[in-house]
């Protein structure tokens, strides 16, 4: 089966604090499923993408 990655968008709005913050949160309220990762995105600064296509890339090469 496919694992699922939860994407953190418009981190760009949050400070390093803030986002360390919700990741933890999000990590906390995410531990009981089978999540492959939690990946922080930002569109506007061009931070994750790298990350979503490479968690995409991986899921598809296993079939």
């Amino acid at each position: 089966g496919i694992s699922p990655a939860v994407v953190l968008t418009k981190i760009d709005k949050l400070s390093s604090s803030e986002l360390s913050k919700q990741l933890k949160y999000f990590e906390q309220v995410l531990s009981s499923y089978k999540i492959r990762q939690i990946i922080p995105c930002s569109s506007v600064k061009k931070e994750g993408l790298d990350k979503i296509w490479n968690v995409i890339i991986e899921e598809l090469s296993k079939e």
